[in-house]
């Protein structure tokens, strides 16, 4: 089954002292299992500009879409996707 995987890193697991610089450390990975084979179209983006990480791709006859945000400051890490069906939705907020 296909699936998407975000990683989550966080100040909070950032490991340091007075005497070394910090080094970050993962803090959990959320697995998207998308119920669904057989995808074409796929394209996976980075926009540094807007801080967004879109994936876009065609399967079982729909489009469907992830999309992940960060925002440093409001210490924000929200996610949502979408397909072309009817009712399948979801939003995902890590702070």
């Amino acid at each position: 089954m296909p699936c998407e995987s975000i990683q989550f890193n966080g100040e909070r697991l950032c490991i340091r002292d007075e005497n070394t610089t910090s080094a970050y450390q993962a803090c959990d990975d959320l697995i998207i299992e998308l119920n669904h084979g057989g995808l074409t179209d796929y394209r996976r983006e980075l926009g540094l500009g807007r801080a967004v990480h879109p994936v876009r791709y065609f399967s079982a006859g729909g489009r469907h879409r992830l999309q992940a945000f960060a925002s440093h400051p409001a210490g924000l890490e929200p996610g949502s996707g979408c397909t072309g069906r009817r009712g399948t939705a979801f939003n995902h907020a890590e702070t």
